[in-house]
């Protein structure tokens, strides 16, 4: 009897002991990078809908609101990103951008005027913008380049180079060197209660801060892999280059988010509609497409950029060409024919004369 009890006071130990390493605060950056790259690889492919507030910030602080965005952002642990802007004007969502990535081609379309787009192998400056919701939390730098860098991948890569301002169970807040810009630091605001997800990010260089994301609440997601937390709401400051002031902010806020669907690469592939002037991106050439267009059109695309109405006419005058040129053919043929009979005829009767002189 006395050996099960204490058998039992050694698991309730043993129980005890782990209980209070699971919850113990992390003891390093490294711990907080792994705890966060688990969560970052806790889903296989997320799609998320947001609604937000372009607001314009007078030299007094009062705000202005410039102009409503719908944004959809969708993005597989293969690469496969797309993300789509819808804006409203004079009260209605009539603007539509967008761009995205397949895994081998760049895409992009706006659908203002007849409707323009792109397409290459170069990354698209719309999945690099700042508004973008990689920015919410989840990637701190190299948007720009085409190399965005995560939270965890930040924390990990600069090591030594960062330093720890202040660490407590309730959050760390730490500031290191930008990878990709000299003279540029990343200062983040790392929250215990959602994961140690950043709940602020400033970016600064020699003149000061000229970024401010600002991460206000966060919801907890299951994926196939694991649990993770996904900024739900915050807001993004922007200030003047030359005063440092603030000029401009925008609100944002999560609508919702799908986990795990698995949608195929054709989900991440844009369709471009008859009409749009669309360029390649690889070679500078562009054409007015005749005819709704995928990605594995854009080889056939003429080398020159042409009018629509010049595009029609050449397409039209091809098109009545093969029509006429059977008919020719065949009064061609006929002709032959008959000069061949005609000269048939003429060597059988110079034939028989000479045969037959007498007759």
């Amino acid at each position: 009897m006395r050996q099960q009890l204490v058998a039992i006071l050694a698991c309730c130990g043993l129980l005890f002991v782990f209980l209070q390493d699971a919850t113990a605060e992390p003891a390093s950056l490294v711990e907080i990078a792994s705890m966060l790259r688990l969560q970052d690889q806790a889903w296989r492919d997320i799609k998320a809908h947001y609604t937000c507030k372009q607001l314009a910030v007078a030299s007094n602080g009062t705000r202005e609101l410039k102009r409503e965005h719908r944004m959809t952002w969708s993005m597989t642990d293969l690469g496969w990103e797309r993300m789509t802007r819808t804006t409203s004007r004079k009260g209605s969502f009539d603007w539509v951008e967008e761009a995205s990535f397949d895994g081998q081609y760049y895409m992009a379309g706006d659908s203002q005027g007849l409707g323009s787009g792109a397409i290459g192998h170069q990354i698209h400056p719309f999945l690099q913008i700042s508004e973008s919701p990689k920015y919410f939390g989840l990637y701190v730098t190299g948007m720009d380049i085409g190399m965005p860098m995560s939270v965890a991948e930040f924390l990990a890569s600069r090591g030594s180079d960062i330093k720890v301002i202040e660490s407590s169970s309730e959050r760390w807040m730490v500031e290191g060197p930008d990878p990709y810009g000299e003279h540029h630091f990343i200062k983040l605001t790392l929250d215990s209660r959602f994961g140690f997800r950043p709940s602020r990010i400033e970016l600064r260089d020699e003149l000061g801060v000229y970024t401010i994301f600002e991460i206000g609440n966060y919801d907890c997601f299951q994926g196939e892999r694991g649990r993770f937390w996904f900024p739900k709401s915050g807001k993004w400051i922007g200030f003047d280059p030359e005063t440092r002031v603030c000029d401009s902010e925008m609100e944002y806020e999560l609508q919702d988010l799908s986990v795990d669907q698995h949608p195929n690469e054709s989900h991440f592939r844009l369709h471009f509609p008859k009409g749009a002037a669309l360029l390649n991106r690889d070679t500078g050439e562009g054409a007015y497409l005749t005819a709704d267009s995928i990605p594995g059109d854009v080889p056939t695309f003429p080398t020159k950029l042409e009018t629509l109405e010049d595009h029609d006419l050449r397409v039209t005058r091809s098109e009545r060409s093969g029509l006429i040129a059977p008919a020719r053919s065949n009064r061609v043929w006929l002709y032959v024919i008959n000069v061949v009979v005609l000269a048939a005829t003429i060597l059988v009767m110079v034939y028989k004369r000479v045969r037959h002189p007498s007759q």
